[in-house]
């Protein structure tokens, strides 16, 4: 991990190669690992990208501090964080979740520097009273593989997209491995 000092908080950050940067920002209670796993594969043939993972304030190795209150502030981290390794430089962003809604406010900040946005199953309205969100979809149905299931398994994983055994095997593994401990 390397560390950004900004005034007032040591960002932490993952980041790995060399070329344009792009900026990936975690979900909401995550941190950087679970970006490091879904990106970095797909980027093992991608080499022209120099990859920042950022533990948003309050997440992960990055602390909680007085100075960030809310999302705005949380925006204002990322914009320093920015400034601070790639002024100037064109740059990339991808949001996860809640980290879309900084993502946006990237872009909205810095058009003349975001050359892309990616924004993954994104955080648009924060005010859960004041959306609306798509009931869970089932693509591939099991109904006695479920049935097997434990009742925590089932509460748990009831809505999976895939209800086949590998599928949420390699569900479970992951949340493991990078959901739960971030998580806690």
């Amino acid at each position: 991990m390397k560390i950004c000092a900004l005034e007032g908080i040591d960002l932490a950050y993952e980041e790995f190669g060399h070329g344009r940067p792009i900026l990936f920002l975690h979900g909401w209670s995550l941190d950087h690992t679970n970006e490091v796993a879904d990106f970095e594969p797909i980027f093992a043939d991608r080499p022209d990208w120099q990859r920042f993972y950022l533990d948003l304030p309050g997440h992960g190795r990055t602390p909680g501090v007085e100075r960030v209150q809310d999302m705005d502030d949380i925006l204002q981290v990322i914009l320093e964080f920015a400034d601070a390794l790639f002024p100037g430089q064109r740059f990339a962003v991808a949001g996860t979740s809640a980290g879309a809604l900084p993502a946006r406010g990237v872009v909205y900040h810095r058009p003349d520097q975001v050359c892309g946005l990616l924004i993954r199953v994104p955080l648009i309205i924060a005010d859960d009273a004041k959306r609306t969100l798509p009931e869970p979809a089932v693509l591939v149905e099991n109904e006695a593989f479920m049935v097997s299931l434990s009742d925590e398994d089932r509460e748990m994983y009831g809505d999976i997209l895939i209800q086949e055994p590998d599928f949420l095997r390699a569900v479970k593994e992951y949340m493991e491995r990078y959901i739960w401990p971030a998580i806690a």
